[in-house]
Parts: C-alpha cells; sequence; structure tokens
C-alpha cells in the first residue's frame, strides 16, 4: 500500500508540477476524493524551488485515505494519459509504470482481460528492451520489473477462477520471470557488454592481423629482394659471401617463422572469441525463449511424474501442481494474511542466521530434524501433498526466493518422509526452463552403460580434507576409465586442459571432490577451491561441460544460493554449470561433513551403476537411496562396513599416506561416528545437505 501511495503522489505531482497554466483545476477535478485548495497549489507551484517531490510529500496525506472504485476508474484514465505522454521509447521508465499502474487499476475494478493486456503489453515492452533500459536506469527498473510479473501472476489467477487455461498462463509468467532473473544475475546480466567488448576486441585483432599479414608479406619480399642482393654479392665475393650469406638467410628465416608464429597465435585468438561470443550468444538466445505451459506440461514424461513449484507474493505464496492428470495446474495459496507469512520468513532467517554465525558449530547449536519440522508446518506441506495424486511416485521441486537454500527433500510429512511418498526419485530445478534445456541436452547427449563409462575426479587439491581420498577411491572401481587430478595437480589448467581434450567427449561424470565457498555478499566470488587458484562462478559459465551427463559437487555449499527478498535469484555454483551445459547435478546446501559425504558419495555411485545408466531420474533415485542408507545405518553395519576387505584395506592404504596428525584426526572422526549409536548419522546434517537438480 504505501508502494502504491508514493506512486500515485509522485503521479499526480509531476501532473501538476507539468501542466500547462490553468489545467490545475482540470486535473483536481479527476480526482474526485481530494480536497485540495486551488489556491494554496499555484502559490506552491510558483515557488521556483519546488519540485515534484515536495509536492507528492504534501499529497501523501491526503491520498493515504482508502481509495473509492470512482477513484481507481479516474486513476485508469489518467494512466493512459500517461501512455500518450511518456512514449515508451523516450521514456521507458515513465511508459512502464504508468502501464503497470493501469493494470493495477483495471485489476482493482474488476476489468480482468483488460488488466491482463495493459500487462502483457508492458512485459513484452520490458523484454525486449530490458537491457537498454537496465543500462540507462540501473537495477531500480529491474527490481520493478519483478513487479510487473507479481501483477500479471495475480491477474491469471483472478481469471483462472472461472477460465482454467489462464492458471496455465500464471505459471507461463511465473517461469518468465525467473529466466529474466537467470539471465541478469548469472553473471550474465552484463553479458551483452561482454559481448559488444569481445566483438569490438575481434575486429580490433582482425586489424591487426591484417596488418601482421601485410608486415609478413613484407618481410617475404624483403627476403626475396636480400637473395637477391646475396645472389649478387656471391658473385663479386664468393668466398666472404658464402659464410655472411649463410648467418644473413638464417636470421631471415628465424624472421619469417616469427611472423608465421604470431600470425598463428593471432588465429588463434580470433577463433577462441568467436567461440566464446557463440557460446554467450546461444546461452542467452535458450534463456530468452519463454517456455509455455503446453511445454512445461511435456516436462511430465509419465504418468507417476508431479511438479511442484513455489511462487511467493508480498502477503502468501502460490504452489503449481502439474502432472499428466490435469489438464491445467492446480493451483494451491497459502492463507491471504502477512502473519503466515511472516512465521515463515522469520523461521528461514533465524535458521540462516544460525548457520552463518556459528558454521563450524552449526549442528550442534540447532536441532535440525525438529527445525525441518516446523519448515513442513509452515509450508502447509501435507495440504499441498494432499492434491496430488497417489499414482505420482517422481517428485520435481522448483523452489522459490529462500526455498532454494533449503532441504525441502528431508522435510517430514504425515505419513512418513518426502522419500517413501515419493519412492521414484525427489529432485530439484532452479525452473522448469531450466528443466527443459537439461532435458534436450540429456536427449542429445548419448546415455551409456556406466560399466563403460569414463571419470574425470578432483581429489583434495587444498590437502586438507581427511576422507576425501577414501571418497573418490571408494568408488573408482566402478568406472572404466578414471583420471584423477589430485592433489597439487588438480589446477586449473590441468582441468581446462582435460574438458577441452579430445578425450572429454569420453567422459561422463566429473567429480568434484574439493571444498567449495559460497559468497552470501557476492555471489559471483563463490568458487570451488583448486590447487593453484580458485575456479569461480563466473568461470565456470567458460567452461566446456557439455559432453558430462553428470556433475558432482561433493564440496561444502556448492547448491547454496543467493536471495535478495521475494526476487527470482537463483545465483550459485549449480545454476553455473547447469549453464555450462551439464544436465544432471549433484551439490550441497551447507558444509558438510567429510566422513560422511565420503560414505554417502560411494553408496550413491554403488546404487547409479545398479541403474546403468544416467538418464532420467536414475541421478536422483541413487542418491536418495545412499542418503536413506546413511540415515538408516546403524553402528553395527557401520562397523561392518568399515570392516569389509575393500574398505579396510583403503582406509589402510589412505592412512599410511597422511601424516600423522591428519591420521589421529582420521581416526577420531570414525571413533566419534561409533559412539552416536545406536544410528551415527540419523541427523539430517549428515545426509539431507545434498541435492539432485536438472534432468
Amino acid at each position: 500500500m504505501e508502494e502504491k501511495l508514493e506512486n500515485d503522489c509522485m503521479f499526480l505531482a509531476i501532473e501538476l508540477l507539468t501542466c500547462s497554466s490553468g489545467m490545475e483545476k482540470e486535473i483536481l477535478n479527476s480526482y474526485p476524493n481530494l480536497s485540495i485548495d486551488l489556491n494554496s497549489l499555484l502559490e506552491i507551484k510558483e515557488k521556483d524551488t519546488i519540485g515534484a517531490e515536495e509536492i507528492a510529500f504534501l499529497l501523501a496525506p491526503i491520498l493515504a485515505e482508502p481509495i473509492t472504485q470512482e477513484v481507481h476508474k479516474s486513476l485508469t484514465q489518467q494512466y493512459k494519459k500517461a501512455l500518450e505522454l511518456y512514449p515508451f521509447n523516450d521514456f521507458p521508465r515513465e511508459h512502464l509504470e504508468s502501464r503497470f499502474e493501469l493494470g493495477f487499476r483495471y485489476l482493482m475494478i474488476g476489468e480482468l482481460e483488460e488488466a491482463y493486456s495493459v500487462l502483457e503489453i508492458a512485459i513484452d515492452q520490458f523484454e525486449k528492451k530490458q537491457y537498454e533500459i537496465s543500462k540507462l536506469l540501473g537495477n531500480k527498473l529491474g527490481n520493478e520489473g519483478s513487479h510487473l510479473y507479481l501483477r500479471m501472476v495475480q491477474t491469471c489467477l483472478k481469471l483462472g477462477s472461472t477460465q482454467p487455461i489462464y492458471c496455465g498462463k500464471a505459471l507461463e509468467y511465473v517461469e518468465r520471470s525467473k529466466a529474466r532473473s537467470t539471465l541478469r544475475l548469472l553473471n550474465l546480466r552484463n553479458v551483452r557488454d561482454t559481448l559488444d567488448y569481445e566483438a569490438e576486441n575481434l575486429n580490433l585483432m582482425k586489424l591487426r592481423l591484417k596488418s601482421l599479414d601485410k608486415k609478413l608479406t613484407n618481410l617475404k619480399q624483403d627476403i626475396l629482394n636480400e637473395i637477391g642482393d646475396l645472389e649478387l654479392e656471391v658473385l663479386l665475393e664468393l668466398e666472404d659471401s658464402n659464410s655472411n650469406s649463410l648467418m644473413d638467410k638464417e636470421e631471415i628465416d628465424d624472421n619469417e617463422l616469427m611472423g608465421e608464429d604470431n600470425l598463428r597465435e593471432f588465429k588463434e585468438g580470433i577463433s577462441q572469441i568467436e567461440d566464446g561470443l557463440k557460446k554467450n550468444q546461444k546461452i542467452i538466445s535458450d534463456l530468452n525463449k519463454s517456455i509455455e505451459f503446453h511445454e512445461i506440461h511435456r516436462l511430465i514424461t509419465d504418468e507417476s511424474t508431479v511438479i511442484i513449484e513455489w511462487y511467493f507474493t508480498s502477503q502468501k505464496f502460490i504452489v503449481f501442481i502439474v502432472c499428466s492428470h490435469f489438464e491445467y495446474p492446480v493451483v494451491w495459496q497459502s492463507p491471504n494474511n502477512e502473519e503466515s507469512l511472516d512465521q515463515l520468513s522469520s523461521w528461514c532467517l533465524n535458521h540462516l542466521k544460525l548457520y552463518y554465525d556459528f558454521k563450524n558449530q552449526w549442528n550442534n547449536s540447532i536441532e535440525l530434524e525438529k527445525s525441518l519440522q516446523d519448515l513442513s508446518k509452515l509450508l502447509f506441506l501435507d495440504e499441498i501433498l494432499s492434491n496430488i495424486p497417489k499414482e505420482c511416485k517422481k517428485l520435481i521441486i522448483v523452489p522459490h526466493c529462500f526455498l532454494h537454500q533449503f532441504p525441502i527433500h528431508a522435510l517430514p510429512i504425515s505419513d512418513g518422509s518426502l522419500f517413501t511418498r515419493f519412492p521414484e526419485g525427489v529432485k530439484y530445478s532452479p525452473s522448469c526452463k531450466l528443466l527443459q534445456l537439461a532435458q534436450q541436452k540429456s536427449e542429445r547427449k548419448k546415455q551409456p552403460q556406466l560399466s563403460s563409462s569414463f571419470c574425470l575426479a578432483i581429489q583434495n587439491p587444498t590437502q586438507d580434507l581427511i576422507a576425501s581420498d577414501l571418497e573418490v577411491k571408494s568408488f573408482s572401481k566402478n568406472f572404466q576409465y578414471l583420471k584423477i587430478l589430485s592433489g597439487n595437480n588438480a589446477t586449473k589448467d590441468s582441468l581446462v586442459k582435460h574438458l577441452n581434450s579430445k578425450r572429454a567427449s569420453q567422459f561422463n561424470v566429473v567429480h568434484f571432490a574439493c571444498h567449495g565457498v559460497f559468497s552470501f555478499e557476492i555471489s559471483g566470488n563463490s568458487c570451488l577451491k583448486l590447487a593453484d587458484q580458485n575456479l569461480y562462478l563466473s568461470e565456470v559459465l567458460d567452461l566446456n561441460f557439455k559432453e558430462f551427463n553428470l556433475v558432482v559437487l561433493s564440496g561444502c555449499e556448492t547448491g547454496l544460493v543467493d536471495f535478495n527478498g521475494l526476487t527470482d535469484t537463483y545465483t550459485g555454483l549449480s545454476s553455473a554449470f547447469l549453464c555450462a551445459g551439464t544436465s544432471s547435478l549433484v551439490s550441497s546446501l551447507w558444509e558438510v561433513n567429510d566422513l560422511a559425504t565420503a560414505l554417502m558419495m560411494n553408496k550413491f555411485y554403488q546404487h547409479l551403476f545398479e541403474l546403468s545408466s544416467v538418464n532420467k531420474g536414475s541421478v536422483a533415485i541413487a542418491l536418495n537411496k545412499a542418503q536413506q542408507w546413511l540415515k538408516e545405518l546403524t553402528t553395527d553395519e557401520f562397523h561392518c562396513f568399515l570392516n569389509t576387505s575393500t574398505i579396510r584395506s583403503l582406509l589402510e592404504t589412505i592412512s599410511n599416506e597422511l601424516p600423522i596428525g591428519k591420521r589421529r584426526i582420521l581416526q577420531a572422526s570414525i571413533q566419534a561416528s561409533m559412539k552416536r549409536h545406536p544410528h551415527p548419522f540419523a541427523d539430517p546434517y549428515y545426509w539431507a545437505a545434498f541435492v539432485a537438480i536438472g534432468y
């Protein structure tokens, strides 16, 4: 309401300030609920020092009174005039704000079709020129853009109460908002600036190439002239010129080779820039194509799959349920009051504050199991699930804003857990659009038998992860070929070299057993720690992961994302890897336990190989089974597992390679786990952090 009041005051103030002399009375007559003395207004307007903001401040107390239907109708006429006063091409921000307000007024007086039409045009205009608008006006309009989509979603849902097709339209606009934000916030916000820069750089390099080519031609001509002169000298002074000519000839040959090397180097530079331009343009093109509801419905490949997508407004949250059993999405809405949303927001903020303030003791400072029970109730999870047919056994979760931070798959429900309710796997996707792209990438790739698969593994680059060697070596036997970049060899250059090698097309899985760091202040600074330097989020986008069916990020915080208020932000390492080409991903939501991660990853690959191939849903099934196994593992079973010949041999080998101090840390971690009776890893802290994302 305060935001609407501010907009109304400013709009009326600008109109009064800029109108022709004598028009003030007519304008005021358009606002029947305003009792403003005309003479007082004219006196204010005559002051040279006063502007629209001062007039808006004076108007605020008057406009704060409840606005009647008649006033809303009157305002529609004023905002129509504003559209003529502010053409979009000349005044993009003012035009869009006026169109947004006009749509809102139509919504308030119940003219829903008109509201839909006005907002549809506004969003189309915004999307076509959002880059130019954002460049001109900064992030303010980018944030206002979110309100455009929010208002359209509300309009569609009101229309959907009698025309279900509009429920599908509402979901389309939720997706369009997320696609816009993904493009803007994945360090692609300035990608067109980058493309402009690279294109300019490319042109400069081509000019230099022409110059170098000309120099090389001149050099060759000089060589011919030099040789001609040398032949003349040979005729005049045969003996003396022989040695000199050979020396000069060698120097000329070196110059020619240097010129050809420079030419070759420039051509390679041009080729790399052109490849980068094509890749970035492809990312932009893919994300800019909005997904329609019939395409979302096609993501449901069988009768057992269901998609649940969350969407938050300022007063409530909305859940869209999509499955083959319904022609249009089922829409569930939380109670329309700020109290329930405030309770949910408070839970989220308190939970995150505890985590960020006490990372090292986080698992001891919070009763995670009890906390997740509270979250399940605040999300009305049982009520939402009651709308899903029992035949649905496979769940795809599409969170919104802060829900990206939490393990929804681990939330308890009245009759057990989501694992038992959806035995064919629970997985995530940032949006249906990214799920569609992952599906398309997966369908274009070969789906090899894992028994004949190749894996590239990054193993303990910083040499301080005690159990990561156990993690990698325990699953290495499953792959036909495993290339391990370990310790000091796990450099950025080495990783890039293997990703760009001819053998890359043979790899199916890449596994990062290394530290991950999420930067909450600047999400673009989130990174994976390699031996020599960090691999930052923005750099991941420049790498080639399109050949990989699966990327596993077993380090800490690799699945966390940036969020700010009720925006559609999804900025994190996971999103970067999806955009870089992988179709399936496993990542973590907090700082994970080293030993628990090693045990779960061993079981994860075991279940994945039992499913034969990395295809639709198999990653989620394998991960969920591994999490259930770790959660239910008893102390006796853990003891037996450690004493199997394979694991015992691995532990002995790894322990012998460790310095005494780290060897004692590993032994102490195992002993501490054995003391947690009867289920040493039952707490969600140990098993719930990892999520399966993508197709």
